[in-house]
């Protein structure tokens, strides 16, 4: 190929490898492949014609930008000349999209929706990102500078996702960077001329010198090290937001330091990983005139797939002040109690603002950043990447003591009320819906139905609170759960929540805070810590709103709140229907916790209201740990002692070829003593050499003392004496005394030594860590020779054919 096409074409190649990050950040991404792709054909051959006609340096990305802005006005251009042409309404119309695209940003979580203005924004970038690779890697010739484009790509999913982002996009990524590199320094020596071996044979330019071969090496290394090392130490993540709150399973950085590190809680429900926090750490400080204020209410997660309940963009957002009355439509004989709160946020950095629910105003005048209330859901949030951290505000809200026969007086909801349409879609399983009609049979009434749903979760039927689950085969979260019956608190919200939209219920998982702790001396001041971190359950009655139900067991859950209209299905006593709207906290372990009388203590289901939490026990994984750790301080030793022992097994033969083994076997063992210990043993000295060095020798009538004396001495003669007859004589000396010399050697040689040597040659011997550093060497050389074979077959020579 002439013109550098085919460093282009690994170019464009690297660029389309370089985007495959994307695809981690986008709910659906077929779109991102199949248009990315066609976009970087058209960059890419667009670079080669203006180069083939030669077309002047500066002139070659404007031809390449031309090709972009008429690709993005044939998809996204309104009111475009024949359809790809732009206009200024064109131009108008993609500053729109953009504006479009940053409001959505913000508005939308990970993985976000293909909407048009997200698109146009990726492709934009894609582009974009193409164009300058090819501009550095081709025009200016400078690939490694290609890879700053790429890094920009990679750190898009880095910085949007709290999850871990996949290792297989960064190694598509890097591929495609090392590749670019080699083909163009292949392309340099090309340029120079034919390359000839030392005896004037004729070498391809695709086959790599020795140089050439090792900086390959090198690259594969840093590669496998790369994408090796944040998997083999669990401290390292690949997301930055970890840094600022819980990653995939539910952690966070702190790890229950209790040091004031923020704690960030994600909506999504992922609380296990707090819960499970030996130390305590506040989060938040509420200030209120209630007495028993209940559950504060962070988040909501409404979008429901196999994989459990998630936040969805919000609805109706508006901004924080007045809000709309939460009394409006409320029967007249429900009682009602007007409250206030003021709310301190420590220790939690999340983009939502912790609010009691069915709130009248909120005033977050001295909050920073800009925050919004979602009269849908309930929940104050920030779309603007602020968070609560330091928070101060007020709210006023309104408590309702809902009643059982109150709400049996609700009439079904309408398939057609807005919050059915929203709040009632969930995926199909047969056998979700098996349990729900089981679970509602003989009900004639809604709230009938939710307390039958409700009680399938009682310990009678089996179901018991742990952090510790296990998963199940049928490949259904929900369906696991139903059937093994162990989980915490998301689990039984989540599952609640489903089985009452599979009932055609409108219903949403919350997560926030229970009820929390009194401070002593404070019967007005609550405080809420990691341990208070909940997901309950939120189900939607005509005329009533949102009424909040929680499935799992209160026992076992830190500040929780009796609900008279929906029991614990785990405690038969419940508190009477004609209760208060709420009847105090139930003490969960919590160890500042108000404890309830002993006639609230429950009887049943083997807990009482007052038992502590049911954790699991860390001393075993300490303990498992520190074994583990002393295992593997102690398999260098292990190794050791293993191959004296086989070295040395051996019994007592006649046969001449078994002697002459056995004494090398016991030559090798020495000299591997000799390493351990320090000492230099220089396979090609012969054993007389050695053996004068190490014990001494006699110069006219001047005696030079060696390295060994005494005992220690005479068994290294004996061994190297034996050693020279297996290798020269006809006659091997017999074994008799090779253990006792080799077991006197090693003794001298502990007797002459320092402290640390004789440590480190017990727990990490020179001679076995040698072994195994050549070992791992040659392993590596294997490898990389297989690696060099394989890039023959796939080397851009095959691929892109020259004359």
């Amino acid at each position: 190929m002439t013109q550098r096409r085919h460093v282009a074409i690994i170019a464009g190649i690297a660029s389309l490898l370089a985007i495959t990050p994307l695809t981690s950040i986008f709910e659906f991404w077929g779109w991102l492949l199949t248009l990315g792709t066609m976009l970087v054909v058209l960059i890419v051959g667009a670079a080669i014609t203006a180069r083939a006609l030669r077309a002047p340096a500066w002139a070659q990305p404007l031809i390449t930008i031309s090709v972009l802005l008429l690709f993005l006005t044939s998809r996204f251009g309104e009111g475009a000349l024949l359809g790809v042409i732009p206009t200024p309404a064109v131009i108008g119309h993609f500053n729109d999209l953009l504006n479009t695209a940053g409001d959505d940003i913000q508005a939308v979580a990970v993985p976000a929706p293909s909407r048009v203005a997200l698109q146009f924004l990726t492709l934009l970038g894609v582009g974009m990102v193409a164009l300058l690779i090819d501009m550095v890697a081709v025009t200016l010739r400078r690939p490694a500078l290609a890879g700053l484009p790429m890094l920009a790509i990679y750190s898009v999913p880095v910085a949007v996702m709290d999850s871990r982002v996949p290792v297989w996009p960064f190694v598509l990524g890097s591929t495609g960077y090392l590749w670019l590199l080699v083909a163009d320094n292949t392309d340099r020596v090309r340029r120079w001329g034919r390359r000839f071996s030392g005896d004037g044979k004729d070498i391809d330019a695709w086959e790599p010198s020795p140089m050439g071969a090792a900086g390959r090496r090198l690259g594969i290394a840093s590669l496998a090290i790369a994408v090796a090392l944040p998997l083999l130490v669990p401290s390292l993540g690949s997301g930055i937001m970890n840094t600022f709150g819980v990653t995939g399973d539910g952690t966070g950085p702190g790890n229950g330091s209790g040091n004031g590190g923020g704690s960030m809680v994600n909506p999504i429900t992922q609380l296990q990983g707090f819960l499970m926090r030996n130390a305590t750490i506040e989060m938040a400080r509420m200030t209120t005139d209630n007495p028993s204020p209940g559950y504060l209410k962070l988040a909501v997660a409404d979008d429901v797939n196999e994989s459990g309940f998630r936040p969805s963009n919000p609805h109706t957002p508006k901004a924080l002040g007045a809000l709309p009355d939460p009394s409006q439509g409320m029967p007249p004989d429900v009682k009602r109690q007007q409250h206030t709160a003021s709310i301190e946020i420590a220790n939690l950095d999340t983009p939502y603002l912790g609010l009691y629910p069915r709130a009248s105003s909120v005033d977050a005048r001295k909050v920073k950043g800009t925050w919004q209330y979602d009269p849908i859901t309930g929940v104050a949030f920030s779309g603007k990447g602020n968070n609560s951290r330091g928070a101060k505000y007020t709210q006023s809200y309104v408590d309702y003591a809902w009643t059982a026969e109150v709400l049996r007086r609700a009439p079904n909801v309408n398939p057609d009320d807005p919050a059915a349409q929203l709040f009632t879609r969930v995926p199909q399983n047969a056998y979700v819906a098996s349990e729900v009609i089981r679970a509602t049979q003989g009900a004639t009434n809604q709230y009938d139905k939710v307390l039958g749903i409700l009680n399938t979760f009682s310990d009678t039927n089996g179901f018991s609170y742990t952090l510790s689950t296990k998963p199940g085969t049928s490949g259904s979260l929900i369906e696991d759960f139903l059937k093994n019956k162990k989980g915490y608190c998301e689990q039984y919200a989540s599952a609640m929540a489903w089985m009452v939209r599979q009932a055609g219920i409108p219903s949403r998982v919350v997560t926030g805070f229970t009820q929390g702790t009194q401070v002593p001396g404070s019967p007005k001041t609550w405080v809420v810590t990691n341990y208070n971190l909940h997901a309950w359950v939120e189900v939607y009655f005509v005329g009533f709103g949102w009424v909040p139900f929680d499935p799992t067991p209160s026992a076992l859950v830190a500040g929780s709140v009796a609900l008279p209209w929906a029991p614990d299905p785990s405690r038969p006593n419940p508190t009477p229907t004609n209760a208060g709207p709420s009847s105090g906290p139930v003490d969960d372990g919590d160890p500042n916790a108000p404890k309830p009388d002993s006639k609230d203590k429950d009887t049943g289901g083997g807990a009482a209201a007052g038992a502590t939490p049911v954790k699991p026990a860390q001393w075993p994984y300490f303990l498992a740990g520190a074994l583990l750790l002393l295992a593997l301080l102690l398999t260098p030793a292990t190794a050791r002692i293993l191959t004296r022992r086989r070295r040395l097994a051996w019994a007592t033969a006649s046969d001449p070829d078994i002697v002459r083994q056995n004494t090398h076997r016991a030559w090798t063992e020495f000299g591997d003593l000799l390493t351990d210990y320090g000492l230099d043993s220089d396979t090609i000295e012969t054993p007389r050499g050695l053996m004068t060095r190490l014990t001494g020798r006699t110069v006219g009538d001047r005696a030079f003392a060696g390295l060994l004396t005494g005992t220690a001495a005479e068994g290294a003669r004996l061994l190297a004496t034996a050693e020279e007859r297996a290798r020269y004589a006809r006659e091997p000396l017999a074994g008799e005394g090779i253990r006792a010399a080799l077991a006197a050697v090693r003794a001298g040689l502990r007797q002459d030594s320092g402290r640390w040597v004789r440590i480190g040659a017990v727990l990490l011997p020179p001679s076995t860590m040698e072994r195994w550093r050549r070992a791992t060497g040659n392993a590596g050389f294997v490898t990389v020779e297989w690696l060099a074979r394989l890039h023959h077959h796939l080397t851009p020579r095959k691929v892109f054919r020259t004359r």
